[in-house]
Parts: structure tokens; C-alpha cells; sequence
């Protein structure tokens, strides 16, 4: 699992933005709109907090993750994005023994969410 494991850190971030919380915001509710896959759905669990989950099709969650926003230097904000869980998959099975490496089905989703805000903070 090192390998999956390890690719979900590196999709986490803290980042100075000279964007206030309000325009933050805005491009996490962009980003749940345009990244492809999984349904993301936002929740505000405080000022300084968004929670957020990935959902296939039929509402099966796949990955629990939280963006922090903090109050940043000159009026800015620090962003922060953790992914505490996600589902873990064998995808190859042979004669019921998975064969194949760990993966994740939200990946793809969350690399190109990380991606999407980190790139517009």
C-alpha cells in the first residue's frame, strides 16, 4: 500500500495565497464543479474549515478530505489540503488472490482537485 500511500501525501498542500477566504472559496466551489470523476461535495464546518468527500455514481464514497483557511500574512490566506482517508483497491484478482498493486479510485480526482487549487491560490 506504500505506493498509493504515498502518492495521496504528495497530492497534500499548505500554500500563501494573497486571495481573501471569500475568493478562496470560490475556487474550491470551481473546482468541485470542473474536476472530472468522482461527485465532490463541500461543506463549511467552520470559518476556517471545508470539508469535503468524492463519490462515484451511486454515492459510494471514496475519499474524505478537508481544505484549512487560515488568516496568512499582508491579509492573505494559507491554504491547506489533507486527505485523511480513502478506499484502497486491488483491482486484478485471480482465483480470489489480488494480484495486482494498491490503488485508489478517487486519484485521479483528488490529484486534478490539488492541482486545480494550487494552481489558482
Amino acid at each position: 500500500m506504500a505506493g498509493i500511500d504515498d502518492k495521496i501525501t504528495a497530492l497534500e498542500f499548505t500554500r500563501d495565497s494573497s486571495k481573501t477566504r471569500d475568493q478562496v472559496r470560490l475556487i474550491l466551489d470551481d473546482a468541485a464543479r470542473v474536476v472530472q470523476g468522482e461527485k465532490l461535495v463541500l461543506t463549511d464546518v467552520s470559518d476556517s474549515v471545508v470539508s469535503g468527500v468524492a463519490r462515484n455514481f451511486v454515492r459510494v464514497q471514496h475519499a474524505q478530505f478537508r481544505f484549512t483557511l487560515t488568516p496568512g500574512a499582508d491579509g492573505g490566506t494559507r491554504v491547506g489540503l489533507r486527505i485523511p482517508d480513502y478506499l484502497r483497491v486491488r483491482e486484478t484478482m485471480l482465483a480470489f488472490i489480488p494480484v495486482s498493486p494498491w490503488t485508489a479510485p478517487a486519484y485521479k480526482t483528488l490529484r486534478e482537485l490539488s492541482g486545480y487549487v494550487s494552481s489558482r491560490l
